[in-house]
């Protein structure tokens, strides 16, 4: 996960648009691929469902944490405080999701 987010926050904080497409599908992408690996096999091994809520929360909102940053790399002018803020906090609330793991 550490590598999914860094990776957001390198490519959202670089001024050349260059280098945020760059990072975005060369660090950011390949992180998030990693991150899901990692924790289908987990759910593997601990003979988890990949039915609970917590799961499918998580795994929601960190596509859509993706998708965000991924549109925001894609083309100059994306990079905005919002959308930094909304890829942070999506990412953030995965995380929480991912260490409480709550019943909902």
């Amino acid at each position: 996960m550490s590598l999914f987010v860094g990776g957001s926050v390198a490519a959202l904080s670089v001024k050349n648009d260059d280098d945020a497409s760059r990072l975005s599908f060369r660090v950011m992408a390949p992180g998030f691929l990693l991150t899901y690996v990692a924790g289908f096999l987990l759910v593997n091994l601990t003979s988890r469902s990949l039915l609970e809520t917590w799961l499918l929360a998580s795994i929601a909102l960190g596509i859509v944490a993706l998708q965000v940053a991924l549109w925001a790399t894609s083309k100059p002018g994306r990079r905005s405080g919002l959308t930094k803020a909304i890829v942070h906090t999506l990412q953030a609330a995965t995380i929480a999701l991912m260490v409480w793991k709550p019943n909902l």
